[in-house]
């Protein structure tokens, strides 16, 4: 019985330290996997972006996550990237997400 309960408390343990960045957007596997998707089904899966830029030939749709998390950079002009950053932007050309651009240190 203690062996039992040993094992299982070991498995919530590392279960508990396994990070999976998207995990948040759970509808989803990884940004790739929304190529050809509409920018209102991710907001509406996501929720409201970090950042929105619309410009004559794209718009782009940015997440800005800190430990999984989705930051708003204007509401804390002190975020600073640190190790569980990554910056997820969206490219959208005639209503369709086109292209995903990815930088940090934990993106998929």
């Amino acid at each position: 019985m203690k062996y039992t309960i040993f094992i299982l408390n070991t498995l919530l343990i590392l279960g508990g330290c396994y990070n999976i960045p998207y995990q948040k957007f759970n509808s989803k596997e990884t940004p790739i996997d929304w190529i050809g998707e509409t920018p209102s089904a991710l907001i509406s899966s996501w929720g409201n972006p970090t950042q929105v830029i619309n410009d004559n030939t794209f718009q782009y749709i940015t997440y800005t996550l800190q430990n999984g998390q989705n930051i708003n950079k204007s509401d804390d002009t002190s975020f600073t990237p640190n190790e569980g950053f990554c910056e997820v932007t969206f490219f959208v050309q005639e209503g369709l997400i086109t292209k995903v651009n990815q930088v940090g240190n934990t993106c998929q």
